[in-house]
């Protein structure tokens, strides 16, 4: 690693002990401080060089975890584009101390590394930030209120102010907190003495000089984000508020890595910035077309917009709003983003990045399911509904798993997991005709979370199964969907192909129903088939299904956790035949 004198280089060979990891931008450090020996993982972008300078981001891990524990978080991946150096420091027995006075410095020892890192490599000191997980969520908070002048931003996740440090707290900073309502180990309504997060955010705002009225940046049934804007300080309060979660790193519906990056790159304000303002949506079907566009300060200076997928470039624009059309889109997961040229030759891209799902269609929608075990709340048949807002989630072990009839015999040759928060390291995809013998047709064991799109061999089955042997964290396994591709071959018997003894049919069961109904019908003739759901107002809420069938009788189940109490009808057309079902949804 190139250093500017011999005296950083004889300073380096004292005090840090580097070897290579995984990455062979990620290296790992040891430094003595206060006689003790503190490690630390970094990662330097290949996109620095020295002629400008780049940002910090602290990234400080929970107790029982590392600095490697937040190597999955997606930070290194957005170094490269968004120009800062990523430090994971570990905490002495893996834990940090949050409380100043007394015990490990970890408030001195932080501040140490900043001036240290500061003398190695050409830094932004406008630019230091903090992000942190649970008992590190806490030391940010620490660190703000205790060396606010070396910070210019934090983003707690699952974590509080200690009670302790609020009279200590000087100046205005900029605060994203991430929380999950129902996080029981540190509770939103607060803990162990400390106010809770609306207390905590009333607090920042008041102290940062924010408006009181905020602006609501998303909202949907599993997550709602303010923001209350601080136009004398600059020192924003975002608030990120999931419905459920519990206590980890949230990765839906919005991917809470690339909140706290766009956050960040954002505070201070840059005098060039772009923002994508469309798409709005994170999910579309396979083969579509996105609509892409970008808002820029100072647009007269810009020379055009390109936009990037997985860093390859789909399209650009040269006038505002810098509309582009990206069309039949392959399923996979995209991060996109934009980047501004300026008439200058300089270039900036959009702060905030869109993790975007683009899905391949399932045979697995609404179809019958079971799971080894499930937590309350989180039930199987949130994995087959096709929402991004609920999720299947076992128990706290690692052999889990989660299967799924698909009521007839597919050639499968594919399958999709969007995981949450709780992802499965190691994991096979297993294929049965009977629910008693398995065939493993895919196995891993350096599984990546978020969304994993499974190419298999093609092959006719009618159970496909996930199968769990190890979490990438202590809580349960969690699956937002789980789809699978594959083309119909045969119904369940022979009957059903000869259509012997059918009559169309139409049966909703248990009914009155809460929250899943199983609907059984019966097809008496090959054709297209649609089921849909209807609320007393003649309103389509749900599709359940339109797809050819051949002759035989199937099930599917629609699960209303999101639905009000009331009368629903299921309604059925195919062909010249029509018949609908009035269903009673009573919570």
């Amino acid at each position: 690693m190139k250093r500017e004198s011999a005296a950083k280089i004889f300073l380096l060979f004292i005090l840090l002990v580097p070897f290579k990891l995984e990455s062979a931008a990620t290296q790992q450090y040891s430094i003595l401080h206060n006689g003790i020996t503190r490690t630390f993982l970094l990662y330097v972008p290949s996109t620095y060089n020295g002629s400008k300078p780049f940002a910090l981001l602290f990234a400080l891990h929970g107790a029982s975890g590392t600095g490697s524990t937040f190597l999955t978080n997606g930070f290194n991946e957005r170094a490269e584009l968004h120009e800062y150096i990523a430090v994971y420091p570990d905490g002495v027995n893996n834990v940090w101390n949050v409380y100043p006075g007394g015990g490990v410095d970890d408030i001195g020892f932080l501040s140490c590394l900043i001036d240290t890192l500061k003398s190695w490599y050409r830094v932004d000191a406008k630019r230091v930030y903090f992000t942190g997980h649970s008992n590190g969520s806490y030391l940010s908070y620490t660190l703000a209120a205790r060396i606010p002048g070396k910070i210019a931003a934090i983003a707690p996740v699952a974590g509080l102010l200690v009670s302790s440090l609020y009279s200590g707290v000087s100046v205005p900073i900029p605060i994203l907190h991430i929380h999950s309502m129902d996080d029981s180990a540190v509770p939103y309504q607060g803990s162990y003495g400390n106010p809770g997060v609306d207390s905590l955010m009333n607090f920042w705002k008041s102290k940062n000089q924010c408006r009181m009225t905020p602006d609501t940046l998303f909202s949907s049934n599993d997550l709602v984000g303010y923001q209350w804007p601080a136009n004398e300080t600059g020192a924003d309060v975002v608030l990120y508020k999931f419905k459920s979660g519990g206590h980890t790193w949230l990765v839906s519906p919005l991917y809470i890595t690339d909140l706290i990056v766009d956050f960040f790159f954002t505070h201070p304000k840059r005098e060039k910035e772009v923002r994508m303002t469309s798409p709005l949506s994170f999910r579309y079907a396979e083969y579509c077309s996105i609509e892409l566009k970008a808002s820029a300060v100072s647009p007269d200076s810009v020379s055009k917009v390109e936009y990037y997928a997985n860093a390859q470039k789909i399209g650009e624009s040269v006038l505002p709003p810098y509309f582009y059309s990206w069309n039949d889109i392959p399923g996979n997961d995209y991060l996109v983003y934009a980047k501004a040229q300026y008439a200058d030759g300089s270039s900036t891209i959009s702060s905030n990045l869109q993790l975007i799902h683009v899905i391949k269609p399932t045979i697995a929608l609404h179809k019958l399911c079971e799971s080894s075990t499930a937590s309350s709340g989180f039930a199987a048949d949130n994995a087959f509904d096709d929402d991004f807002t609920t999720r299947w989630s076992s128990n706290k072990s690692d052999i889990q798993w989660l299967s799924v009839d698909l009521g007839g015999f597919y050639l499968v040759h594919g399958v999709a997991l969007y995981w949450g928060p709780t992802y499965a390291p190691s994991f096979h995809i297993d294929i049965s005709n009977n629910k008693i013998d398995w065939t493993t047709v895919y196995s891993t064991t350096i599984g990546k979370g978020n969304a994993e799109i499974i190419p298999v061999t093609p092959v006719e089955t009618r159970y496909v199964r996930m199968y769990g042997t190890s979490r990438s964290t202590p809580w349960g396994y969690s699956i937002y969907e789980f789809g699978v591709q594959g083309e119909f071959v045969r119904p369940l018997s022979v009957d059903h192909i000869t259509g012997q003894n059918l009559q169309w049919n139409l049966n909703v069961s248990p009914n009155p129903f809460n929250p899943t109904a199983n609907i059984r019908f019966s097809v008496k003739e090959a054709g297209i088939v649609t089921l849909k759901i209807y609320n007393v107002q003649g309103q389509e809420v749900a599709s359940i299904i339109s797809e050819k069938l051949v002759p035989g009788t199937y099930t599917r189940r629609w699960n209303a956790i999101h639905m009000s109490s009331g009368i629903y009808f299921c309604r059925m057309q195919a062909g010249s035949f029509s018949e609908t079902n009035k269903l009673v949804l009573l919570k």
